[in-house]
């Protein structure tokens, strides 16, 4: 995701005056790897069913 274009946009809806700075220091900084909606609700689904089995273990 482009963390600079995003600030701004918030510039020019809001007004920011330091955006631009921000803008600026995040398009320096290094940006974490895109991995992904799917991957992301994947594990979370996986998660979930493990702690469903787990509580269910727990329960029973």
């Amino acid at each position: 995701m482009n963390w600079g274009g995003f600030f701004d946009g918030l510039d020019r809806r809001i007004g920011w005056r330091e955006s631009r700075a921000r803008a600026m220091a995040d398009a320096t900084r290094p940006q974490p790897p895109n991995v992904g909606w799917g991957a992301a609700l994947g594990s979370m689904a996986l998660a979930a069913l493990a702690l469903e089995c787990v509580s269910g273990l727990v329960l029973a």
